[in-house]
């Protein structure tokens, strides 16, 4: 029953449309409509404002990915070996990036992989952040690091010899986060993109367009 109690809160909390919540409150907008349409930190920071982005990760790290974790292990007694913890981060990750709050649209999870990866396997956490941090600041691209810092997380789990169920749970966000970045938010297919290229640019550039100024400056005019 504990265990149930405990997946229950990690699908709700990670539910919580933080981004959107502060676009409305903030700006008054529907930051779906705005930019890239992604109900992440990265829209928040380019259509709201970059102060709203310290309040925005300070939740979505602590509450949403590292709150579960942290409450299977103390009031639970599950540690990192455990698949029943691991699975509080996939579950929340799951419920931010499809959630039933905003018709199952959301963010990417990033902000919540992190999160999680802090309070399961933080060795791992370090260099995920790092690496697309210095991919974004030495090439300007975040689509295409955070890309390759995410499908190199399963290898740091087993270099470091993390339990399999961190090394399966390294696998998991991998799916979970490409699944979201192929589809997005339910958007129709652009005219002008054949459906190669829309998934080239989604894969790698996580946006639809390769005009990446474009892209995030799009407002609701642009999108009729």
């Amino acid at each position: 029953m504990d265990l149930i109690v405990l997946y229950i809160y990690a699908y709700v909390i990670g539910s919580i449309p933080t981004p959107f919540l502060i676009g409305r409150i903030a700006r008054g907008i529907d930051i779906r409509q705005y930019g890239s349409g992604n109900v992440g930190s990265h829209n928040v920071f380019h259509n709201v404002g970059k102060i709203w982005v310290i309040p925005l990760c300070m939740f979505e790290f602590l509450a949403k990915g590292a709150s579960p974790v942290w409450i299977g292990s103390w009031l639970l007694s599950l540690d990192n070996s455990s698949y029943l913890l691991s699975a509080t981060v996939l579950l929340s990750i799951t419920a931010n990036n499809w959630s039933p709050w905003l018709k199952f649209t959301g963010g990417r999870g990033l902000a919540v992989v992190v999160g999680g990866l802090g309070a399961l396997a933080y060795r791992e956490m370090l260099l995920f952040v790092g690496i697309a941090t210095l991919g974004w600041v030495i090439f300007k691209s975040s689509g295409i690091w955070s890309l390759i810092s995410l499908l190199l997380i399963p290898l740091w789990a087993f270099l470091f010899g993390e339990p399999e169920a961190v090394i399966w749970m390294s696998v998991g966000i991998i799916i979970i986060v490409i699944a979201k970045r192929l589809t997005s938010n339910w958007d129709p297919l652009m005219p002008d993109i054949s459906k190669a290229g829309l998934f080239f640019n989604r894969f790698l550039r996580d946006r639809d367009m390769a005009d990446k100024d474009k892209w995030l400056k799009r407002s609701p005019i642009d999108k009729v």
